[in-house]
């Protein structure tokens, strides 16, 4: 016999308490899983033909499934990030500029 009382009430409290230890237990853990499923993200440099760092560059992400797009900007470094993204393929882009649009250091 697992226990050494025989009364109804020690019993019971017994697996009263090792129901709400199963349930806690198992909030917790579908809990955290559920969160780590959504902490992926994509980074990188935006460069020119020489290498050289492209500040300020427009990016557009694309979910290749669901057709949801993101955009951003890289900063002073051409450094560009993405994060908290769900699950899936993703395309990414930078938006073509007008053949007509001033650029950088041009008179």
């Amino acid at each position: 016999m697992i226990f050494s009382s025989g009364h109804p009430n020690t019993i019971s409290a017994h697996f009263k308490f090792c129901r709400i230890v199963t349930v806690a237990l198992y909030a917790l853990l579908t809990t955290a899983t559920a969160f780590a499923q959504f902490t992926a993200g994509i980074q990188g440099n935006v460069r020119d033909a020489s290498g050289g760092n492209i500040p300020n560059a427009q990016m557009v992400l694309l979910n290749t499934a669901t057709k949801v797009q993101q955009s951003g900007t890289s900063d002073a470094s051409g450094l560009y990030r993405f994060t908290n993204l769900g699950p899936g393929d993703y395309q990414i882009s930078q938006p073509l500029r007008a053949s007509n649009a001033p650029r950088p250091n041009s008179r």
